[in-house]
């Protein structure tokens, strides 16, 4: 029996020395994967460590001016094992001050028709189970503060993301609501948990799983983190807030007109990618907002309507928000002209449903639509302008116009951005309101008893009190149908997208 138990812990010693070797051996092999030389020592543990577990990348940096250089050179300081990775989208000029090595590399992220995808070549540097994006002018103060945020993250099963301050900046977590439906962005006042954010304000650094960094459509999209938090945001993960004290911040600019430069690179940036993500408004607490879609001098976000099916809502979006605006600035201008001349008009069709249920445009709808008595047209300038000629620019720079398809006027935002309201001359024919042009697309138009506008009431619409059919529901209902303020319904709702 004592024989039996010295062989048994014999093999135990022998079992744990060749672990303990084997573990040697597999440091020496990742030191000389990445170095090209072995200098394991006992005091490199953490720098080793360090390196298996962390890719660092520096994107957020200008050509102009930068250091990128220094941060560099102060995670190779800390870590000399550690793979960098600075990624530009072109080669920068001036250069970089960069000695590039197997564990220092630079990416152009422009594609070039002989050359391997960028991303496919950054997906192969990345072999550690972590990516840190660092902003330029970040310094690591030591490398087991950094191990300790990435202990922190994967402790913490519920975030996808860990924002590591870079200084003594306090973070902030507001929230942030990303609408593909409607084109738009809302930053609101963060409620919720502790720790579990949708965006973080603030100078930091970020820690992400690589394999759910390259889950994302765009990774590597600038600015970086507005990026990165909306696609983190459409997919529910949350980012949560390290407090260790990990990186301490460098001067990057020298005066203020780098800093000008700067910032209105990073406007231009912030412009470019929301467009490219199909974001359109960005609203701040509901107080700011925003738009990059179109304006007076461009033309509108959708081409010609056909079957009374915008395309956007064919893809399951609803009207852009820049269109809704050029339209309700478009009505408004409508309305106080149609006010002044004191012609008698009303709300019509889905413009009156709008108003009813949203004292609004409806989110999917493309234009207004105002029915006009025929026998006051000469009571407005525009009306009798557009007698004498087919179309003409006011002095406010929207455009009337005889319309193509029949006998009604249309207004639109400019002549470039064809936004528009549609106005619809009605007659009284033995007590019923009828018109010369029907349009076989709106179900709702038709014609109705004239005594809906005797006597004409009011309704709230875009922030206006405008003329209204009296008896609205009654109205509505004639036109479209029982209980359709109740059951709203797309145009050709059997083929939208999502509808």
């Amino acid at each position: 029996m004592k024989c039996l138990m010295v062989v048994l812990v014999i093999n135990l010693v022998i079992f744990l020395y060749l672990m303990y070797a084997h573990n040697l051996f597999s440091v020496d092999q990742y030191v000389l994967s990445a170095d090209g030389a072995s200098h394991y020592h006992r005091e490199d543990a953490q720098h080793l460590v360090l390196a298996r577990e962390v890719t660092v990348v520096i994107r957020e940096f200008e050509d102009f001016e930068n250091r990128v250089h220094e941060t560099v050179n102060s995670f190779k300081l800390i870590s000399p094992y550690m793979t960098v990775i600075v990624i530009s989208d072109n080669i920068p000029y001036p250069p970089l001050k960069l000695n590039f090595s197997q564990t220092v590399h630079f990416v152009n992220l422009q594609l070039q028709p002989m050359l391997t995808n960028p991303t496919d070549v950054i997906k192969r540097l990345i072999v550690t189970p972590y990516t840190l994006f660092v902003p330029d002018g970040t310094n690591i103060t030591r490398s087991k503060h950094l191990l300790h945020a990435v202990k922190n993250m994967k402790t913490r099963k519920f975030i996808k993301a860990l924002a590591i301050p870079v200084g003594y900046e306090k973070l902030n977590c507001p929230g942030m609501d990303v609408h593909l439906r409607s084109w738009s962005v809302d930053f609101t006042n963060f409620v919720g948990g502790e720790g579990m954010c949708d965006y973080v304000q603030g100078n930091h650094a970020l820690l992400m799983l690589t394999h759910d960094l390259f889950e994302l459509t765009s990774p590597f999209e600038r600015p970086l983190y507005v990026s990165l938090y909306m696609q983190l945001t459409l997919r529910r993960w949350k980012t949560g807030v390290f407090s260790g004290n990990v990186f301490m911040p460098t001067t990057i600019f020298k005066d203020f007109r780098s800093e000008w430069k700067h910032k209105h690179m990073e406007e231009l940036r912030l412009e470019n990618t929301m467009r490219k993500f199909e974001i359109k408004k960005v609203s701040y607490d509901k107080q700011k907002e925003f738009y990059y879609g179109c304006t007076k001098d461009t033309e509108r976000c959708f081409g010609t309507v056909i079957n009374d099916m915008p395309d956007f809502l064919y893809r399951g979006k609803w009207t852009p928000p820049c269109c809704l605006e050029a339209i309700r600035e478009t009505a408004r201008h409508v309305f106080n002209m149609l006010n002044k001349c004191s012609a008698r008009y009303w709300l019509e069709g889905g413009s009156l449903l709008g108003a009813v249920r949203h004292k609004d445009i409806i989110p999917w709808d493309y234009d207004v639509d105002i029915g006009v008595y025929k026998e006051d047209l000469d009571k407005c300038d525009q009306f009798v302008t557009l007698t004498k000629r087919n179309s003409f620019t006011d002095e406010a720079g929207f455009h009337w116009e005889k319309a193509t398809e029949g006998e009604f006027f249309r207004v639109h935002y400019s002549t470039v951005n064809r936004n528009h309201v549609d106005i619809f001359p009605f007659y009284p024919k033995s007590g019923i309101m009828t018109k010369r042009t029907w349009l076989k697309t709106h179900r709702q138009d038709t014609e109705f008893p004239e005594n809906y506008l005797k006597p004409l009431t009011k309704v709230e619409f875009i922030g206006m009190n405008v003329s209204a059919p009296n008896n609205i529901r009654q109205f509505l209902e004639y036109k479209f149908g029982k209980g359709v303020i109740e059951t709203p319904r797309f145009p050709n709702s059997e083929i939208v997208v999502g509808g």
